[in-house]
Order: structure tokens, then sequence, then C-alpha cells
């Protein structure tokens, strides 16, 4: 079971437009070295929205029934989708499009599984990936 913090005490309800202002954040950012696994050099990976994760999470899982039982898990490109979405140039800009993807599934696994680890770190710095998954049930 996912271990939940405290609900932090709430001093008044937010209007839909002040959680809007209130949790519009910027990417954060990390140059990753890659230099340990044979690649020369770092790259640099940002965070992901909320938008960008849901989807690569939504294509892991299909759920049947009222109580929204998941019913299939599909790993399947998990890895490649993250990467590919977290990865960028040095302005920020993603590094490849959704049409590159295979480009990506091409890199080494252990450069890939070392990328998606620090984006899903700069994403949900607080929770862990047992974490993640058990808040999708």
């Amino acid at each position: 079971m996912a271990k939940t913090k405290p609900a932090a005490k709430a001093d008044r309800k937010l209007t839909g437009r002040e959680l809007l202002e209130s949790v519009s954040k910027e990417h954060q950012y990390k140059m990753v070295a890659l230099d340990d696994l044979g690649v020369p050099g770092s790259v640099k990976v940002r965070s992901l929205t909320g938008g960008e994760y849901a989807s690569i999470m939504a294509r892991q899982f299909r759920t049947e029934g009222d109580d929204g039982k998941v019913v299939t898990r599909n790993f399947d490109g998990h890895t490649v989708r993250m990467v590919r979405a977290g990865l960028c140039n040095e302005d920020g800009t993603q590094m490849y499009t959704e049409d590159e993807e295979d480009r990506v599934a091409r890199f080494p696994a252990d450069v890939l599984i070392r990328l998606s680890g620090e984006i899903q770190e700069l994403t949900a710095p607080e929770t862990t990936t047992a974490e993640r998954a058990e808040n999708l049930k």
C-alpha cells in the first residue's frame, strides 16, 4: 500500500483559477552525465507535464467495468516514450518528436533506463515507481 503524506491544513478553499495559477510551474531541468555508460558527455532532461505523463501512462493500462479494474498492463515502449518526452535540447525544447520515437528506441537499454529514471525523479520527486503504479489502480 502506498504511503501518503498527511494533508496540509487548508486555510481556505481555492477557486479553479487560483488552483491553476498555484500549480503552474516551469519544467525542472537536469544535465545527466552518461560517460560511465560509454556515451561521452551529458544530455539535458526535463520534467513532464501532467498531460504528457498521463498520456504515457494511459497507453500502459486498459481497464474494464464500473470499478475500473486494470485488465491489461502493457509496458511495451514505456521507457522509450518517457525518454522521448523528457529529453531536450539546450534551450529546453524537445529533442525528438513523437514521429522520431523509433530513433530513441535504438538507444542502449542502460542509457534509456538511466534517462527514464532521471525524468521520473524530476516529474514526481516524492513518489516511488511502486507508489505511482499504486495510484493508477
